[in-house]
This record gives C-alpha cells, structure tokens and sequence, in this order.
C-alpha cells in the first residue's frame, strides 16, 4: 500500500539574514558623506579615493602614482586594476571609489563624462594600453579651446596664461596640441602649438580626428565582482554603479568582452562560472555579446553567462524585472545626476507566472525565513499580484492570490508577466438562508438535486473550483433545507473483507492532487476495529477506527543520499473513510495527507 502513493522527502534549504547593528546604518551614511567631501573636485579621466580600502596598480611605464588614501587622485590613463575592499561594519573600512571617464564622448561636449562609482568587493581592470600619462605645460597666452585641431571648430573652453594643463596629444601637422584642464568641469580641447614651449609637447603622441577612433583610458575593462554575504540588512549588494551624462548621449563601454551602450544609470556585477548581470537604474541600455542584442529598458535585467576567464559563454539571456528592493540601498547619492531606481509596476490583479523550473512556495509572509507554506506551486502556474511588494532585507516579496482564492507571498525572482488569466476572487452567496453539513458518500450532484438547483449553480455560489471535491464536515450554503434519504447500509455491514474498490485522493499539503482508483484486499478485525490492506505488492498498512466508518493510520519515512546536508522526518496520514457497497463490493475514500514537500535545491526557498 506504502508505493501506491509517493511520498516526498527533500533537502530544506535556509537563508539566514544576518544580524543589524545600530551602528550600521548611521555607518553607511557617514562613508556617502566623506566620499562626495573627498571627491567633490574629481576631474574627467580622474579616479578619486573615497574610502578605505582600496588597492591600485598602476600602468606599466607610470611614474608618480599616488593612490593610497581618501582624497587622492591618479588619472584613469595610468591606472591598471582598482580593488575594492567589501564591507567590515567593526572596523568601518568599505572600499569606494570614483571615476569620471570621458569614453567616447567628444570634446565638443566640455566637462561631460560617465561617472563610475565601485564599491565593495570589486575589482576593475583596465584593458586600454597605455600610450602616455601627458605632460603639464602652461600656456604663454590666453587662448581659447577648441573642438578640433582648426581655427574655425567650436570653442569648448579657455584658458589662461600660466594656467597648468595636461597635453596628451599632438596634430598630425605638429600645429596644435590637445591638452586637458583639471578639477572640477574639466575638458579637454585644441590649443595652438605656438603657445607652448616645444620641448613640452613635440613627443606626445599624434592623435587625428579622421581616423577610426580608438577606446579612451577605462571604455574597455574586466569587471569581477565577488558577494561575501551582507554585513547588514542596509548594505547595497556589491558591484559597479555606472552614469552618462543626461541629454541625448549614448556611450560605448565594452566589459568583458559585452559591447555595451548606454543612456541611463546602470547597475552591473560579474562573477567568473556565472553571470554578468547589467541592471538599468533609469534610462535604457543595448547589451551585445556573442553577436546577440538585447535591449534592456529601466526596471529590467539581463545577464550573459561568463566563463572562467570573465569571457562571454553563451549571448544575453531573457531580459527580465530586477528586484527593485535589493536595489533600494545602492550608493545613487554619489552620482552627479539624481535618479529614482525604477521598479516593476504589476497592477493588482495582473496575471503572473511561476518562472523557476522547481517550482515556487506561496509563503503566509513575505519572509524566507517562513515555513508556514501555504500551497506549492508548479512552473507556470498563474497567480495574481495582490497588492504592493514589500522587501525583507534579502529580496522583495509579492503578495497573490491563487485561482482557488487563497493568499500569500513569492519571491519576486520567481515571477514574471504572463498572459494567463486567473479567476478573479469568489464571494460565497449570503442571500442562501440555509447552510448542510456534507455527509460521507455526499455528491455535489445529490445535493443539487435535494434543493432543486444545479451542481454549476452550487459550485458558483460556494466557490467550489472542482465540483468533484467535497469533503466530509464541509459546509456550503444552499437555496433550502436539504433532504436526502440514505440508501447506504448500515456501518457495520459496509466494514467486511474482501475485494475493497478504494477512491485514492493524494492530498500535498493539504490541496487535493490527482485522483486515482485502485481494488485492494482488505481484511477486517473481528470487532471491526481495525483494517489490514494489502498492496499489490504484497505490502500490508493497518488503519485503526476513529469513528463510525473511519479508519486512520500514520507513517513516518526518512529519505537520505550521500550528498544530503540536511534530511527531514516526514509525517503522512492515512485516511480510509467507508463509503458504501455495490454489486457486494465496499467502497472505500482513501485521503493521504502529508506536509508540504520542500522544492529541492533551493538554498534561499
């Protein structure tokens, strides 16, 4: 009797939040302050030292790099890779750092360039090679800045006698050089040679407008991120915010080998084995990998599968909604422009879908912690949003309702739009005066037929999705009193052995599955208080009475393999209720209730 039913035994996986201090919050915050105080006068091509710790390499052949504390300055050219060390709320170290980077944005358009904010557990490498950290020079005369190496290009910037400038490069015909001003609003543009000492800027490299433009210091990088786990429930996930300037501006970046534009507020992580995940904040985003485009809007994600060397493995996959509260704590504050981080939008009674192929939990709370599960959910099931989401610190919860009205939570992650309707919810009928208690060996039909209605009628007025399922003890309301006249033996005639023809009803934490027919052998005690069962397998489970014509029994199973971290005792109840005889044979209702099964490998379910 035991393999006429399966019985689930899985792993139960735990994602424990950890602890807050008090302290943690009002950390995070004081370290936003001091890094917009340390770099409130970061440069184009700049990266800026905002708080400890931070480790910089430099570029082969750069000399006087100083990179070591808040406030110090290096120019992006010269710098190799920039480690971001993760956040340790004791000792109040969480690495941040700044970049402005001109990209492929034109001098035409002084002082614009995208700003990178790193922070935590993050490392960056720039790929660009290095050509030359430029020299300073001060001009003999006050000139204005021009666009291109021509004296009818468009001005974008002045500059003064003796003011101090960067010249990084050279005209193809030595007549101007292209120097780069500092702090705050700085720019680079065309300044005539003739204003400068040759000595300063006739070994610089030459650099013509006409041809194919190559990336600028930082447009191409390798990007690794590596979680660590939160420290407290207010730190951001670990990763790279990145911003271009407002107006209609697209740049070009290329991160691990994903051709990226952008004209947003992105958020992006990268792990070797796994993803790289870009996030838009605002704005929109094109991602290419692999010779495959996927467009991205504001409050969605795509990711593209890396390999061990940060290399695109396969093209990006399904753009998909980002979870806006994992994304509610990001550093935006340090981003020149302010931006609202944009969210999904399910309306109440939007249709969603179960998307993960094991399947979801409907929680009673919008935890991962909760083990009150309400129903377990099948891929591509349809619910219906329910209300706001709210976040729990790990991720963001959405309250739904089922097409059989019942309520709860799903991780959002779990989730996405779909075209399923589900039935709206159902009211019972309150106009019915009456209500009848269902008795065993009830039908919805017989009922109908007692008060003169319809089984569709009695379905819609009690909310019964499956007409099928009624349940001894239910109550359902009805148009008048309900008179039925039993045809049914007595109860100890009905309890004999023999031949049994039993109604299998698999119950999954406590929601009917499937129902099946099977014949039995039966053997029934002398005093009637107990049945024996026998499974075509020879097996036997005895159910002893609980009351008139119910019979129960409880078994307990363990499930184990080697690479089981973790076994749960299962509990699963056995009910036999005797239903009738016909053509000499006892019918029999078999119910088999069992807890909730839990969704293998799912660490954070």
């Amino acid at each position: 009797m035991k393999r006429a039913i399966i019985v689930l035994i899985c792993l139960i996986g735990f994602s424990p939040v950890l602890a807050q201090g008090d302290t943690c919050p009002a950390l995070i915050q004081s370290i936003f302050e001091r890094v917009k105080t340390e770099c409130a006068v970061i440069g184009r091509n700049q990266a800026c030292y905002g708080n400890t710790t931070l480790q910089a390499e430099p570029q082969a052949g750069v000399a006087d790099f100083a990179f070591s504390q808040p406030g110090d300055f290096v120019s992006v050219a010269g710098l190799q890779t920039l480690r971001a060390a993760p956040l340790n709320a004791a000792t109040s170290e969480w690495g941040v750092a700044l970049m402005k980077v001109q990209a492929n944005i034109p001098d035409t358009l002084p002082g614009q360039g995208v700003t990178f904010v790193l922070f935590g557990n993050t490392e960056v490498e720039n790929v660009v090679p290095f050509t030359s950290a430029g020299v300073e020079v001060t001009p003999n005369a006050d000139s204005v800045l021009r666009g291109t190496p021509a004296t009818d290009s468009a001005i974008v910037g002045a500059i003064t006698t003796g003011q101090p400038a960067i010249a990084i490069n050279r005209s193809t015909d030595d007549a101007w050089v292209r120097v780069e001003l500092q702090g705050p609003g700085s720019r680079a543009g065309w300044l005539p040679a003739s204003l400068l000492p040759a000595s300063d800027w006739n070994t610089l490299p030459v650099f013509d407008p006409a041809a194919v433009a190559l990336p600028g210091p930082m447009q191409a990088f390798r990007l690794k991120t590596t979680p660590l786990g939160e420290q407290c429930v207010d730190a951001p996930p670990d990763g790279l915010l990145v911003q271009t300037p407002q107006g209609d501006i697209h740049v070009e970046l290329t991160i691990n080998d994903v051709r990226i534009q952008l004209g947003s507020t992105v958020f992006i992580q990268a792990q070797p084995n796994a993803m790289m995940t870009l996030s838009v904040l605002e704005g929109r985003a094109q991602v290419t990998a692999l010779g495959q485009t996927a467009d991205v809007p504001q409050g969605m994600q795509v990711s593209v599968p890396m390999d061990d060397d940060l290399q695109p493995a396969a093209p990006p996959g399904t753009v998909v909604p980002y979870d806006a509260g994992a994304f509610s704590r990001l550093p935006v504050v340090l981003l020149p422009d302010p931006i609202t981080v944009a969210h999904v939008d399910w309306a109440a009674g939007q249709s969603l879908c179960v998307t993960r192929a094991d399947g979801a939990w409907l929680r009673a709370a919008p935890s991962s912690s909760s083990a009150d599960i309400v129903q377990v959910l099948a891929n591509g099931d349809a619910v219906a949003a329910n209300g706001e989401p709210q976040y729990d610190g790990v991720q963001s919860w959405w309250p739904v309702r089922t097409g059989d009205s019942r309520t709860g939570w799903i991780e959002q992650v779990s989730l996405a739009a779909c075209d399923r309707p589900v039935v709206p919810p159902c009211t019972p009928r309150t106009d019915w005066p009456f209500t009848y208690t269902v008795q065993s060996g009830d039908s919805l039909s017989k009922i109908a037929v007692a008060v003169g209605s319809s089984t569709a009628e009695l379905s819609r007025a009690n909310c019964i999705a499956d007409p099928s399922r009624l349940f001894a003890g239910q109550t359902i309301r009805v148009p008048r009193q309900v008179v039925i006249v039993s045809s049914q033996p007595a109860t100890t005639s009905l309890v004999v052995s023999g031949t049994w023809d039993f109604t299998i009803f698999p119950q999954i934490c406590r929601r009917q599955g499937n129902v099946q027919n099977l014949s039995l052998n039966v053997s029934v005690s002398a005093d009637g208080s107990a049945i024996t069962v026998t499974a075509p397998d020879g097996s036997n489970l005895t159910f002893a009475r609980v009351s008139d014509s119910v019979y129960q029994t409880t078994v307990s199973s363990n499930s184990a393999t080697a690479t089981t971290a973790q076994v749960q005792s299962q509990t699963t109840t056995y009910t036999v209720t005797v239903i009738g005889v016909s053509n000499g044979r006892t019918q029999a209702r078999l119910d088999i209730v069992s807890d909730c099964p839990p969704r293998t490998g799912q660490s954070s379910q």
